[in-house]
């Protein structure tokens, strides 16, 4: 599992016209999930997205956490995270997890999140 983290005063998600998702404050997250990914990998990253320090204080330093500044979530799903380049031209994406439990995953982890925050 792979998740690139990004801060957020507003974030949206849009298809086909229509916002699917928003947050006001807190994490964008953009979430790879691969065939030999776990409940327990996805355990691990839930504690650490809640906890990481990356939102400043009064000071201007990055001192408070998503749990402190009282913080969204809004999670994408970004399959290419697991894109390999390596060879050739196009990418190559055969450690990606089968749809079906794609969902199932990106739940699990929204309610480890849920629970932390």
């Amino acid at each position: 599992m792979k998740v690139v983290i990004q801060r957020s005063k507003r974030a949206s998600v849009t298809v086909d016209g229509e916002i699917i998702g928003q947050i006001n404050q807190g994490l964008v997250l953009l979430v790879g999930v691969t065939h030999d990914d776990t409940e327990k990998d996805i355990a691990f990253l839930a504690e650490k997205i809640a906890n990481l320090r990356i939102f400043e204080d009064e000071s201007g330093k990055m001192n408070l956490s998503l749990l402190d500044v009282g913080g969204d979530i809004l999670s994408v799903s970004q399959f290419t995270l697991y894109g390999d380049c390596r060879k050739g031209r196009r990418r190559i994406l055969w450690k990606l997890r089968v749809p079906k439990w794609l969902k199932a995953f990106m739940k699990r982890l929204m309610i480890f999140c849920a629970k932390r925050v």
